[in-house]
C-alpha cells in the first residue's frame, strides 16, 4: 500500500546516499509532513519498523494505511511506554531495522522541533542488554511543495553514526548533530522562504537549502517582507527564474483523466480541507480520502469500460491515468507560473533579484 501510495502521490523520488548493511539499524528521521514521512520511509525501505502514536491504529480503518509499535505521546494523554520500548529493543537485537521521529510531532515550520529521547534511550538499552549498540542512520525529507500531488521529494541519507561507548548523552548528541546536518533550520519564516526560492534552482534542493541555511540575508529581509504574502507564496510555487507556459499546451491531454477521476480529486481535496488541522497534515488527509475511493472507483471505471466497450475502452481508461499521473506536476507549474507573471511587474522584478543572490556563507 505505501508503494502504492508513494508511486502515485510523488512524480519524482530523489535519494541521496544509501543504508549501511550493517544490521541491527536505528534510523532517526527528520518529521516534515505529517505520516506522509512513513509511507515514504517504508516505501523505500520495505523492512522498516516504525515507532509511532498509538491513537494511529486504534481503528481498522487506521490500521489499513498504518502500523507499527505505537507509544502514548504526552501531546494524546500519555501512558506506560515500557512495553513499546522493549519491543522496540527486540527488534533491534533480531537484526531489524527501525524508524523513529524524534521530534514526535512533524512540522513545516523554519525549525525542527524540540528532539525527544526516546531514540537515544532505545540505542542504551540495546547496549546494556546485548553489548551492541546500533548502527544509527540520520534521515532528511526535503519535499517541493509538501502539501501538493504529484510534487517531488528528496531524501537525505546520512553518514551512519558508529557509537562504541554510548551513554545517554553521547546518543542525544549524536542523535541531534546527525539531524541537523540532513535537516536545514532557519531563524524565521522569512528566511525559510528566500532559502527555497534560492535552493529550488539548485540540482538538489538539499545542498541548496543547506548553503542558504549558512548564508547571510539580513539585509534582503525588509526588500522580501514588502512583497504581498499572497505573491510570495505564489513564487514559491511557481518558478520565477524559468517561468516556463510551454506546458500548457498539453491541458487538453490532462482533462479526460481529470473528468475519469474526479470523484477521486474532489474527495481528497474535500478531505483535507474539512480534517487537516494545519499545512503538515494537508497530504496525508488527500491520499487518505483519495485512496479510500480510487481502491473503489478505479477497478469499477476498468470493469464499465471493458464490459461497454471491450479492450479500446481498458486502454483509453489507462491511457488517461498514464496523462493524468506524468502530466499533473508540469501543467500545474505552467498555470502557476501564468498566475505569477501576471502580477504586478514590480514585485516579480523584485522577486527575480532576490532569487539571484549569491550565497555568502557566514
Amino acid at each position: 500500500m505505501h508503494t502504492l501510495i508513494t508511486a502515485t502521490w510523488f512524480s519524482k523520488v530523489r535519494m541521496n546516499g544509501e543504508l549501511p548493511a550493517d544490521a541491527p539499524v536505528l534510523i532517526v528521521a527528520t518529521h516534515r509532513n505529517g505520516a506522509v514521512d512513513g509511507f515514504l520511509l517504508h516505501a523505500l525501505m520495505p523492512r522498516l519498523e516504525f515507532m509511532l502514536s498509538a491513537r494511529l491504529t486504534r481503528t481498522r480503518f487506521q490500521r489499513f494505511f498504518f502500523g507499527g509499535i505505537g507509544v502514548a505521546r504526552q501531546k494524546d494523554g500519555g501512558g506506560d511506554n515500557s512495553g513499546a520500548l522493549r519491543d522496540c529493543v527486540d527488534h533491534l537485537l533480531a537484526a531489524g531495522q527501525l524508524c523513529i521521529f524524534p521530534e514526535g510531532t512533524s512540522t513545516l515550520g523554519p525549525r525542527h522541533l524540540p528532539y525527544h529521547s526516546g531514540a537515544a534511550r532505545i540505542a542504551l538499552e540495546c547496549w546494556e542488554r546485548s553489548g551492541i549498540c546500533p548502527v544509527i542512520v540520520p534521515v532528511g525529507l526535503h519535499y517541493h511543495d509538501p502539501g501538493s500531488f504529484r510534487s517531488s521529494v528528496e531524501v537525505v541519507i546520512g553518514e551512519p553514526l558508529h557509537i562504541s561507548t554510548p551513554t545517554l548523552g553521547t546518543c542525544r548528541r549524536a542523535i541531534e548533530n546527525g539531524l541537523l546536518e540532513v535537516g536545514a533550520n532557519f531563524a524565521d519564516a522569512g528566511h525559510h522562504e528566500l532559502a527555497w526560492l534560492r535552493a529550488r534552482q539548485e540540482p538538489s534542493v538539499y545542498h541548496g537549502l543547506k548553503r542558504a541555511e549558512r548564508a547571510v540575508w539580513f539585509q534582503c529581509r525588509t526588500e522580501w517582507s514588502a512583497i504581498p504574502q499572497k505573491i510570495r507564496n505564489l513564487a514559491l510555487r511557481a518558478t520565477p527564474a524559468r517561468p516556463d507556459l510551454l506546458p500548457l499546451c498539453l491541458t487538453p491531454l490532462l482533462l479526460p483523466g481529470m473528468i475519469l477521476h474526479l470523484p477521486v480529486l474532489m474527495t481528497a481535496a474535500l478531505a483535507s480541507r474539512c480534517m487537516a488541522d494545519g499545512p503538515n497534515v494537508v497530504a496525508l488527509w488527500k491520499i487518505l480520502g483519495g485512496t479510500m475511493v480510487a481502491l473503489v472507483c478505479c477497478p469499477l471505471l476498468l470493469i464499465a469500460a471493458g464490459v461497454f466497450t471491450g479492450l479500446p475502452g481498458i486502454f483509453t481508461v489507462t491511457a488517461a491515468t498514464v496523462l493524468l499521473l506524468a502530466l499533473w506536476n508540469p501543467v500545474r507549474t505552467a498555470w502557476r507560473n501564468l498566475r505569477y507573471l501576471l502580477a504586478p511587474a514590480t514585485a516579480r522584478q523584485a522577486i527575480l533579484q532576490l532569487s539571484r543572490l549569491p550565497l555568502h556563507d557566514v
